[in-house]
């Protein structure tokens, strides 16, 4: 069946297989980032407990200010690794 066919009954054409590959390769990419995230909300979970646990006094600071959010924030407004994440997610579904 040739590209025309295809089109002619409103399907798109069979994607080329370099362009399979690089999609397959930022989909990769995209988990390894989604990796990533994970071990830092799991080292700022470490140092909260750290904080917590031997500076007391400053534990009240750091969850006032949402020092340990390191990807992610409760503002909408702030760009983040977890933001720059869905906006690559989202690029990648429209391809």
């Amino acid at each position: 069946m040739t590209s025309k066919s295809h089109n002619q009954r409103g399907q798109k054409p069979p994607i080329p297989l370099t362009q399979t590959k690089e999609l397959e390769m930022k989909y990769d990419a995209l988990n390894k980032l989604h990796d990533i995230r994970d071990q830092i909300d799991a080292l700022a979970d470490k140092a909260r407990d750290i904080v917590d646990k031997h500076f007391p006094q400053q534990a009240d600071y750091a969850a006032s200010y949402c020092i340990f959010e390191m990807t992610s924030s409760w503002n909408d407004y702030n760009q983040t690794f977890e933001t720059l994440i869905a906006d690559i997610a989202k690029d990648l579904g429209d391809d």
